[in-house]
C-alpha cells in the first residue's frame, strides 16, 4: 500500500510516472501502467535514446514535493553550458487547466518563441527568486560540459529534480537565434566525458582527431569568468 503524497516512477524511461495523492489511487490502474513500463525499453523504436540502453528496469517511489496542498506547480528546466545558464524553460500550473510554457534568457527576459516545432512559449514576468534559480543551476551544472538542470520552486525554496543530458533526444530546439547561438558558443566539447577519457582502438583515434580540430579554434574563455 502507498500512503501520503508520492510518485511511482520507472528508472529506465521518461515520463513514466504515476501520482498518488493523500494515499488515494487506483491500484489496478497503477499496476497496469507499471507492468507496461517494465515490458518496454525506452531506447528503441526510433527514439535513439541510447543513454537508457543499459539501465536496469526498476520501479521506485519518491515523496512528492507539494505546494499549498497540491503537487508543486512550477518547474524550471535550466539549459547549461558548463557553469553558465543559457536559458530557462518554465512550466507554470503543470497540472492545472491552463498550463503555461515560458522561455527566459539568462537576464530573465521572456518572449513568444516556437519550441521544438510543437508549441509556443508566452510572455511572463521574471520570477521573484530568479537569482536563486540561476545560482542553483550554475552550481549544479559546473560538473558537466552541457546539461539540463531541472528544478522545482515552492514557497521560495528551490528543489533539485534531475539532470537531463540530451533533452528531447538531442533534438530539442528553440526559435530564438541569439540564445541558441550563445549556447553553441559557450558549449566547450573538450570538457565532455568522451574527450577527457582515454579509449581503445578507433575510438581513441577519433577522440584525438576531434580534440585536435577543436583545439585549432580560439580557446574558450573559462566559463566562470564570463559575465
Amino acid at each position: 500500500m502507498l500512503a501520503g503524497n508520492c510518485v511511482v516512477k520507472a528508472s529506465h524511461g521518461s515520463g513514466w510516472n504515476f501520482l498518488v495523492h493523500g494515499g488515494r489511487y487506483d491500484r489496478r490502474e497503477m499496476l497496469r501502467k507499471a507492468r507496461k513500463w517494465m515490458r518496454r525499453r525506452y531506447y528503441g523504436r526510433g527514439r535513439m535514446q541510447w543513454g537508457y540502453r543499459d539501465i536496469a528496469p526498476r520501479l521506485f517511489v519518491e515523496e512528492m514535493v507539494m505546494h499549498s496542498g497540491r503537487p508543486v506547480d512550477r518547474e524550471y528546466k535550466c539549459y547549461m553550458a558548463g557553469d553558465r545558464c543559457i536559458y530557462v524553460y518554465m512550466k507554470v500550473d503543470r497540472f492545472g487547466d491552463n498550463p503555461l510554457d515560458v522561455l527566459f534568457d539568462r537576464a530573465g527576459n521572456s518572449r513568444i518563441t516556437e519550441c521544438s516545432g510543437r508549441y509556443f512559449s508566452v510572455h511572463h514576468d521574471k520570477p521573484d527568486n530568479w537569482d536563486a534559480i540561476l545560482a542553483a543551476a550554475e552550481r549544479l551544472g559546473r560538473e558537466f560540459d552541457s546539461a539540463r538542470v531541472d528544478l522545482y520552486e515552492t514557497d521560495g525554496d528551490i528543489w533539485f529534480s534531475e539532470y537531463t543530458f540530451y533533452s528531447e533526444g538531442g533534438y530539442d530546439r528553440i526559435d530564438w537565434p541569439e540564445v541558441f547561438t550563445r549556447q553553441g558558443e559557450l558549449w566547450d566539447l573538450r570538457l565532455s566525458w568522451f574527450l577527457t577519457t582515454e579509449h581503445a582502438g578507433l575510438l581513441q583515434l577519433y577522440r584525438n582527431r576531434l580534440k585536435a580540430q577543436l583545439d585549432q579554434h580560439e580557446p574558450h574563455a573559462r566559463l566562470s569568468e564570463l559575465n
